[in-house]
């Protein structure tokens, strides 16, 4: 455990006090004044005292996972029956939203609670910074054991270092991915150990990230859809051949084979409910993030675009004392280590989920996320929810082509949402290109209306700007094996 940590200022100044390049260039654009911010987030409520409980938690993670393709979330396919029967018993939240559109940084936030720019892991490959303390080294300090299992190759602890706290990780398998069910039986035999000690596991499912190959009984689970439109190209790891093989480049049969391996997911996650008694521990069900399928240019595609077919996520969490109800307030993934160490009565040594050390600049700023057992839980009637959620990706000038936006691989591209509107920043060498969309009668993201919502433009670009100073620099790079950037470049992570 960490008795001290230390950020280096120098990835994340302090926000500047005159305009920055990144303003003046959309205020030029926009013909507007400098505009003044009161756009702060609200702080971090504050974790409330509670005996040590160590009930048990559970965390499944579904990699590229949308939404709005759960029946639990009101899908016309019966794809997560067993997800609906958790949310039955525990809270669903309607708008949870990712921080990073990449397995391993939104993985990274999951367990720290903070973003990507904080943590220092930006894209696959990229390392947890050994200063930001885990979940799991905060729950192994409290008495737990800790086991993690994972699928993908950008959740090796090579690769991204969220080993971090865990007694047990088994990120060991050929080529880039393996099965969920081989993850899960190990999961399961873990959790089934003789240790009298509370056990905090975490189980990766990868089986939703493309391709898309269900065996031929789970495609059969539901009617064929529609070939639907053709898509125009298609990514050489999400290539797909017939039983002829002839290749597939119709919309329909990759929804298809999507909603099938949701349906997979959904029973290996019956598995692990039959193994934890909700009354002592907790489970909560996530996505990574999730994946576009026909919506943009870049017809299958995650990581490099930040529209709510992949940054809002499914969130359910069950466990001792919640009772069933839909939680409408924004909540990003930073909220979730503040929230399950006030559930299980953790306590936590570094302060990380406080106020930061006014006394010692150097010392660790206070986690973004926000607590929200008392809300869920009913001993307070505020939704501890934020106006402003924020969400990052790589730079990739290849999922615009058809915008024709001039960017670098290094940059980040950027967004923030409220409950009624979008900004997207696209960082070039020159300038910086906006997208602004009105969520309430444009949900699709089809339309950019900047011009004719100014006002609104610039409040969303201050809170963008002081969420992150330097959202529009150049991220680290990362000296990686050639092995690893093989098995990233297969899964359609490196360019």
């Amino acid at each position: 455990m960490r008795a001290h940590r230390h950020v280096d200022n120098r990835s994340s100044p302090a926000p500047s006090t005159s305009p920055s390049w990144l303003t003046l260039t959309f205020l030029a654009l926009c013909g507007t004044a400098w505009l003044t911010s009161g756009c702060q987030q609200p702080a971090a409520e504050k974790r409330p005292l509670s005996e040590k409980t160590n009930h048990g938690l559970v965390i499944v993670s579904y990699d590229t996972v949308r939404r709005d393709h759960l029946s639990a979330y009101g899908y016309s396919r019966s794809t997560s029956p067993e997800l609906e029967s958790l949310a039955s018993k525990g809270v669903l939240f309607t708008k949870a939203f990712t921080a990073e559109t990449n397995t391993n940084p939104s993985h990274a936030t999951m367990f720290t609670g903070y973003y990507p720019h904080q943590h220092g892991s930006q894209a696959n490959g990229h390392l947890l910074r050994d200063e930001y303390q885990t979940l799991a080294e905060t729950l192994q300090s409290n008495g737990y054991r800790t086991g993690a299992f994972v699928s993908g190759v950008p959740m090796a602890a090579i690769a991204s270092k969220l080993d971090q706290g865990f007694e047990h990780y088994d990120d060991e398998f050929e080529g880039n991915r393996r099965p969920g069910q081989e993850t899960t039986d190990r999961a399961l035999s873990w959790l089934d150990s003789d240790d009298s000690r509370s056990p905090f596991l975490f189980l990766h499912l990868y089986d939703a990230h493309g391709p898309y190959q269900p065996t031929p009984a789970e495609r059969g689970a539901f009617p064929p859809s529609p070939a639907g439109s053709v898509l125009r190209s298609v990514p050489s790891y999400q290539q797909l051949e017939d039983e002829h093989g002839q290749k597939q480049n119709n919309v329909g049969h990759y929804l298809d084979g999507y909603d099938a391996l949701l349906l997979r997911l959904d029973q290996l996650l019956g598995e692990v409910l039959q193994a934890v008694d909700l009354e002592t521990t907790f489970v909560l069900v996530v996505a990574d993030h999730g994946e576009t399928i026909d919506e943009r240019f870049y017809q299958l595609d995650h990581g490099a675009q930040l529209f709510d077919e992949q940054i809002r996520i499914p969130m359910i969490l069950a466990g001792p004392g919640l009772k069933q109800q839909r939680f409408d307030g924004l909540v990003e993934t930073v909220d979730i280590l503040p929230t399950l160490l006030a559930l299980t009565g953790a306590d936590d040594p570094t302060g990380a989920t406080q106020e930061q050390d006014r006394n010692d600049p150097d010392s660790m700023p206070a986690s973004p996320g926000r607590n929200l057992s008392g809300a869920i839980l009913g001993t307070n009637d505020r939704q501890s929810a934020t106006e402003f959620v924020f969400s990052a990706a790589r730079a990739d000038p290849n999922r615009f082509v058809d915008r024709k936006y001039e960017m670098a691989l290094v940059n980040r591209i950027s967004s923030v949402r409220t409950a009624e509107y979008k900004l997207i920043a696209y960082p070039g060498p020159n300038s910086t290109n906006f997208e602004f969309y009105d969520l309430v009668n444009d949900p699709g993201e089809t339309t950019d209306v900047s011009q004719t919502n100014r006002t609104e433009v610039r409040r969303l670009l201050a809170a963008l700007e002081e969420w992150n100073p330097v959202f529009a620099q150049p991220i680290g790079m990362v000296d990686v094996s050639d092995k690893l950037r093989e098995q990233l470049r297969s899964l359609g992570y490196v360019q």
